[in-house]
């Protein structure tokens, strides 16, 4: 009954906003869609009792043209404010759950940059990726991004894309900030189209400031006593995917590459995986299998998959997951992780199960 509440008082919300859109008469109509999950979450960790949760995860976004050349997109979510997951626990006596602003875009095309998109506000992942080793799936940055694409042959194109976003505002000191710059390139090889590039994330601001988020957690990167961040971080990360069909059935395989040039030691990550089948329609199903490492230092611990080590770096292990579109727009899936934990120090095992129902509209 409580999920149903909350669900219908995000639906209600923005159905409200999309009649409120629809008054002012936007050239491009109002588009509404979101999202809802369930999960059973248990998580095996040495030295500690297993944890099993129920969460959910409930999303609802409202979008529109305001003009020829200028969309706005708005996301209302689940969860608490942490910026890699948008789950919230079940329990805590029913109590009232917890909706906040997910993203707040506007974005910007006009003719005169030829193709090139200007984001601003809080917004979608607006670089390419290939997997989740740099970035959990669900953060969402806060700035100003540019995106911009370019055909350079029939079946080749260029993708150039660039951000300045703020991670901490401060008064009496520099704020803390990021620079993205990155470049790729896709093409047709025979069957497969092939996806390759390069981002840098420099980061402004970290070494000897607190670290961010939660005071003192640097989410496996290395702190002070203090618990300041006890390095920098300028990444580069080099990513590659190919996709296609093996055997009739949709494949791809995918490889992430990331250091850190701040670090003096424990600043490399790589990811390495591959996906046989996709969801398209009922009973059809998809398969992944990856294998990472993510060293202490190797990007910044607060964004990174909040589920592979529990949330941030400084572990490895193989993650195995498969879906079935049950009928249109509804699935369920399981996802395992077999990883260690703490490999800078005192290696822990560490194995987690997921079990997923979702839907969309």
């Amino acid at each position: 009954m409580k999920i149903f509440k909350i669900t219908s008082l995000v639906v209600m919300m923005s159905l409200m906003l999309a009649d409120a859109c629809k008054a002012v008469d936007f050239p491009g109509g109002v588009n509404v869609s979101g999202d809802f999950r369930y999960r059973h979450d248990s998580i095996f960790m040495d030295g500690f009792d297993a944890t099993h949760r129920h969460r959910i995860r409930a999303r609802i976004g409202v979008s529109s043209a305001i003009n020829n050349d200028l969309d706005v997109s708005l996301r209302l979510t689940s969860g608490s404010d942490m910026p890699t997951s948008s789950n919230q626990t079940l329990g805590d006596a029913f109590s009232t759950k917890s909706i906040g602003l997910d993203m707040a875009c506007l974005t910007w095309t006009p003719d005169e940059l030829n193709g090139a998109s200007i984001l601003a506000g809080k917004m979608v992942n607006p670089f390419l990726t290939v997997c989740d080793l740099v970035w959990d799936g669900d953060v969402t940055p806060e700035g100003l991004a540019i995106q911009y694409s370019q055909d350079v042959s029939e079946s080749s194109g260029a993708h150039v894309n660039a951000g300045f976003f703020w991670l901490e505002q401060r008064s009496s000191a520099p704020d803390t900030t990021l620079v993205v710059c990155q470049f790729a390139f896709d093409t047709q090889l025979d069957t497969f189209d092939v996806l390759l590039g390069v981002s840098v994330y420099a980061y402004q601001g970290m070494e000897g400031y607190a670290t961010l988020f939660e005071a003192g957690n640097g989410y496996g990167n290395s702190v002070t006593d203090a618990g300041l961040y006890a390095n920098d971080f300028v990444d580069t990360e080099f990513f590659l995917k190919a996709e296609g069909l093996l055997t009739d059935r949709p494949f791809a395989a995918y490889c992430s590459v990331v250091s850190n040039s701040k670090a003096d030691s424990n600043q490399n990550g790589f990811i390495v995986g591959a996906t046989l089948g996709k969801l398209k329609r009922a009973d059809s199903w998809e398969v992944d299998v990856n294998y990472r490492s993510l060293q202490k230092d190797a990007v910044v611990g607060v964004l990174a998959d909040s589920d592979a080590f529990g949330g941030g770096t400084d572990g490895k292990g193989l993650a195995l997951s498969g879906k079935y579109q049950i009928s249109e727009n509804w699935q369920a899936g399981l996802l395992c992780f077999f990883t260690q934990v703490g490999i800078s120090e005192t290696e822990q095992d560490y194995s987690r199960y997921e079990l997923d129902l979702s839907t969309k509209f």
